[in-house]
C-alpha cells in the first residue's frame, strides 16, 4: 500500500539522545511487541508494556525510554525527510 509504511524498531535507553523527536507529515501507530518503556511529550509522561498501543498524531512532539521492541506503522509513507530532531 503506498499511503503506509511499517517498521520494527527495538529502543535500549532512550530515542532520541537529547530533545524530541517530530514527525512533520505522517501519523504513527506503534504496537509494543515486548518489553516496556514511556513516551516523553512536552505535556506528559505515559508508560507502557508489551500490548500496549501507541498514537503519534502528526507534529507532535515526543522522545521513546525504555528497553522495548515495537512495531511502528505511518500513514502517509514515512519519509525521513519530515521526521526532526528538536533540541
Amino acid at each position: 500500500e503506498p499511503d503506509i509504511s511499517g517498521a520494527v524498531a527495538e529502543v535500549n535507553g532512550r530515542y532520541p539522545e537529547q530533545g524530541l523527536a517530530s514527525n512533520e507529515i505522517s501519523k504513527e501507530l506503534v504496537y509494543i511487541i515486548n518489553g516496556r518503556g514511556k513516551i516523553i511529550t512536552r505535556d506528559e509522561e505515559k508508560e507502557f508494556n508489551q500490548g500496549d498501543v501507541v498514537f503519534i498524531d502528526r507534529g507532535e512532539l515526543f522522545a521513546w525510554e525504555g528497553n522495548f521492541t515495537m512495531f511502528m506503522t505511518t500513514t502517509p509513507t514515512f519519509d525521513s525527510k519530515q521526521h526532526k530532531i528538536i533540541s
